[in-house]
């Protein structure tokens, strides 16, 4: 029970961007891995990774997209308007 605990003390402590990587490793890892003591292994193995990446402050970048958000305007660019001469010379 006190492993438990401490657990969710650590998963407090943790940052958004550190979350995210593990649930996106996890989900990664169920997908691919069958046997489930490997499985078990290499998330440990990546939680420790991302704990020391957190220590040393240097987190890789996630992209976050917001499925709620609109979509981004396109700057429309103006093209200069062409003259177009009726008359035709011989």
């Amino acid at each position: 029970m006190n492993k438990a605990k401490t657990m969710t003390e650590t998963d407090s402590s943790k940052s958004d961007k550190q979350r995210i990587a593990e649930a996106v490793a996890e989900k990664i890892i169920n997908e691919k891995i069958v046997n489930a003591k490997q499985r078990s292994i290499l998330k440990s193995a990546i939680n420790r990774s991302l704990d020391q990446l957190a220590r040393d402050g240097a987190l890789p970048k996630i992209q976050m997209h917001d499925k709620e958000a609109g979509a981004a305007k396109h700057k429309s660019i103006t093209r200069p308007v062409v003259e177009r001469n009726a008359e035709r010379t011989r």
